[in-house]
């Protein structure tokens, strides 16, 4: 049976009188043999106040078209009924653990269904609805946020009601009462703003209460009879048995549904035969005036002609105004049909009148997920959203304002779609945020730099102690002595720890570099034997150098260093085999290339490129490369320092470095140095090549100030045993006492001290000593001091650790005034690759 429209007619109900069809039924229904036990059965039933289904009547008992039902049945099988009456909780637990054999109108659901054994006949439909007090202006579901909201406890509407509330996260105040009754009573006191009830229980009842129905209207479902699980089978059958056959007769269930729910008239009502007969007399009366009205009609007409004009001249002027607007503008009735779109809203999306929005635009069969039209009909709000459009001639990115359009009877009759060519904004954001991702990543690098090279200097004080007491103990004892080839073993593991923290300073830009004007081109082909036999057979090497390359400004070794490290990197993304290119050329960084990579600043550069056809990198592995100890390799097969050096070796040449790879697409390492403009070398010296028993010593008096006591220890010691007279300071103020009283001839200070650094010292000396020669030490040195300092002033520099041999020779040639010829600094080295 369809459902009924039971919101239109409310009739009183009284007991249910059945025709002599439905007397048939009955007869069909006796002659089918019961068995004894169920002839003398007594069935408990479980009841509450939910009228017109159940409802306790005048004389304490119970009725209404559930019970009525009900009692047919039991007529027909023989049973006693026992009402078991309680709120709807209670039903529900007495159901639930067996203290009843049935229940009467409880509404099916695949939940419920599990707990409980339910007919498999439905006795008929319902709904929930929402009821307003007086006053309250709710139209949707939208506005009962913030409301207090009256509902049935362990109700399935309540729990569909909280689904949806969800769905629209609309925040609600849901107040539980033990029955319908209560539920409304509590809107009409105004202790709820709301409140939910079925439609049968409010056809029936609603208008005993001061509250007034809602268009709000959901969740359809089918009322049933049920039973514990497992148990009342028979019961169940005899129901459905009934309810089968009642339903076969259509009159005799519709008359059943007429008496307690209501059903519209189906013959004229005799007041309808009164005003058919007064409209016939109205006509005959009218025939009087008909040429009466004529010439009113003639005058009317040429009004509503001038109207029709003016009304023309206003839709003129209305598409005038939405030409001016500029953006795309259409119009789409209840079914999505596009019924309007001005001249820029067909440039953009196409021509498309009388189409379906969702099969001109995006080519589906139904409405699209998000789509604004379809939230404005659904809660009448202006909606905004952003999309990504290939109209066949561009990529664009548009954004859509849907916005109602309200008929006279305050419904929604369409939605205005407002469409906005926003590419530009879009690609400006995007732009923003690559600049804003370079930056972060360049900071990162730089506070990882600053890191690797506190901890660089720090380990080069350490290496300093541990390989000068090694090699001072190598000097005293033969080679054939036990502890000879441990302190060798000693020695070639601190070697190897000096050259991982060189890299560090290289990476961190705390490496003292010999900077010269370099040929790229010259120092890539140099190194190309050396790469074929450090690459391997299986690696094809093919160049690509441009023609009168300018010169850069760089230290060569270090140059080496990087094309070393990114060619091994490519060999080892290479694993197969593959084809590496070296390429050179001449750029130009110019103000605009400069605002894409804020790292960058305009100038001449040479590029140098390394590409392979390897493996290529993902965009997280990408993103590390250049982080130091970050490694993709599994351990023991790199330290991960291979690029971190290359990446602090190009930026202390001022250059940048860019990558670009994609999975199995490769990769291209491009290095931009800057022209160099330096014509004269600054030198450091070349290597000593004497050992230090070769070194000559003096009597002179060194002043050596550091504040790492092993490291100030190792230096008094060797310059003691070269027959100085050493001075040794723990800081700036105890060296500025012990000159106060003694004649210094050299000092030589760390640079990095806590309170007055190193070269605050050593001006400070030469005002007190001027004759004072002066060697700076240290861990690192930052940028300004190396360019500044050592290039303007040619100050002596050694970089830790230290060895005795260095020691002795840069004191001997800076006394001797020997400043061509003093030992370089231990320079970076290695090909350890990420």
């Amino acid at each position: 049976m369809p459902p009924l429209s039971g919101d239109e007619i409310s009739r009183d109900g009284g007991s249910l009188n059945f025709s002599p069809r439905i007397f048939l039924i009955f007869v069909c229904l006796v002659v089918v043999p019961a068995t004894a036990e169920a002839a003398a059965r007594t069935v408990r039933v479980g009841v509450y106040e939910n009228p017109p289904l159940v409802f306790a009547d005048a004389g304490s008992g119970y009725d209404g078209f559930a019970i009525d039902i009900l009692r047919h049945v039991a007529a027909a099988e023989g049973w006693k009924l026992e009402f078991v009456p309680g709120k709807w909780s209670q039903c529900l637990q007495r159901l639930k653990a067996g203290e009843v054999d049935l229940q009467v109108a409880i509404a099916w659901s695949g939940e419920r269904e599990r707990l409980y054994d339910f007919s498999r006949e439905t006795l008929i439909s319902n709904w929930g609805r929402i009821f307003a007090a007086p006053g309250a202006a709710i139209d949707n579901i939208l506005d009962l946020e913030g409301r207090r909201i009256a509902v049935l406890k362990e109700d399935i509407h309540t729990r569909e009601l909280e689904r949806v509330l969800g769905a629209f996260n609309v925040n609600s105040e849901l107040r539980y009462y033990p029955d319908y009754p209560a539920v409304l009573a509590a809107v009409a006191a105004n202790a709820a703003d709301a409140g939910l009830v079925n439609r049968l229980f409010a056809l029936r009842n609603a208008g005993r209460y001061r509250v007034h129905r809602t268009p709000i209207l959901f969740n359809p479902i089918r009322i049933r009879y049920a039973a514990p699980k497992g148990k009342s089978a028979a019961v169940l059958a005899a129901v459905d048995r009934y309810l089968v056959a009642a339903k076969k007769d259509k009159s005799s269930y519709n008359e059943a549904v007429e008496r307690w729910i209501g059903v519209e008239q189906k013959a004229f009502p005799a007041w309808i035969w009164l005003a058919l007969g007064s409209l016939g007399l109205f006509a005959a009366v009218c025939l009087v005036f008909v040429y009466a009205l004529r010439g009113l009609v003639r005058r009317r007409t040429a009004e509503l002609e001038i109207e029709k004009e003016k009304l023309a001249a206003e839709r003129s002027h209305s598409q005038a105004i939405i030409a001016a607007i500029g953006q795309g503008i259409s119009i789409q009735d209840r079914d999505f049909r596009i019924t309007y779109q001005n001249a820029v809203h067909k440039g953009i999306s196409g021509s498309h009148p009388d189409e379906f929005c969702y099969q001109a635009y995006e080519n589906n069969d139904a409405v699209c997920d998000g789509c604004p039209v379809a939230a404005s009909f659904a809660d009448g709000r202006v909606h905004r959203v952003e999309r990504h459009v290939d109209n066949g001639r561009r990529n664009l990115w548009v954004e859509i304002t849907a916005s109602p359009m309200f008929g006279p009877d305050s419904g929604i009759v369409a939605v205005v779609e407002l469409v906005q060519d926003i590419t530009a904004r879009k690609e400006a954001e995007d732009k923003e945020r690559l600049l804003a991702e370079q930056l972060r990543q360049s900071q990162k690098m730089e506070a990882i730099g600053r890191l690797a090279g506190g901890v660089a200097h720090d380990f080069n004080n350490l290496l300093t102690s541990i390989l000068g007491y090694c090699e001072l103990g190598l000097m005293e004892i033969s080679p054939d002595h036990p502890l000879y080839e441990n302190l060798e073993i000693i020695k070639s593991a601190g070697n190897k720890a000096a050259l991982l923290t060189r890299q560090l300073l290289a990476y961190s830009r705390k490496q003292v570099m010999a900077f010269v004007p370099l040929d790229v081109n010259r120092v890539v082909r140099s190194m190309l034997d050396i790469m074929r036999r450090t690459l391997g057979d299986d690696i094809e090497i093919k160049t690509a150098l441009a023609a009168a390359l300018p010169l850069v400004e760089g230290d060569q070794s270090q140059v080496e260093q990087v094309l070393l490290n990114l060619a091994i990197n490519s060999r080892d993304a290479m694993a197969g085999g593959g084809t590496l290119l070296f390429e050179t050329a001449e750029r130009y960084f110019d103000r605009d290339y400069c605002e894409r990579h804020p790292a960058a600043r305009p100038g001449h550069y040479v590029m140098l490129a390394i590409s392979d056809n390897g493996e290529g990198m993902s965009s997280e592995v990408k993103a590390r490369i250049f982080e130091p100890f970050f490694t993709t390799k599994e351990q023991g097969r790199g330290t991960g320092l291979g690029l971190a050096t290359v990446y602090g070796i190009v930026k202390q040449h001022r250059g940048y470095i860019w990558v670009y790879s994609e999975i199995g697409r490769g990769t291209i390492f491009k290095v931009y140095l800057p022209v160099s403009g330096i014509e004269k070398e600054l030198a450091t010296g070349a290597a000593v090549g004497r050992g230090f028993v070769d070194i000559p010593g003096g009597s002179e008096t060194v002043l050596v100030v550091d504040d790492q006591e092993e490291v100030s220890r190792l230096v008094v010691e060797v310059l003691e045993n070269k027959g100085y007279r050493v001075l040794g300071a723990s800081g700036a103020e105890d060296a500025m006492r012990m000159a106060a009283v003694e004649k210094v001839d050299l000092l030589l200070t760390d640079v990095v001290m806590p309170g007055m650094n190193g070269r605050m010292l050593a001006d400070c000396l030469r005002n007190l000593l001027p004759d004072i020669r002066v060697v700076f030490m240290s861990g690192y040195t930052d940028n300004h001091i190396v360019l500044k300092e050592l290039r303007e002033e040619e100050i002596p520099f050694v970089q830790k650790p230290l060895s005795p041999r260095m020691i002795a020779s840069i004191v001997r040639r800076v006394l001797d005034n020997d400043l061509n010829s003093l030992p370089d600094a231990p320079q970076g080295g290695g090909a350890n690759q990420t």
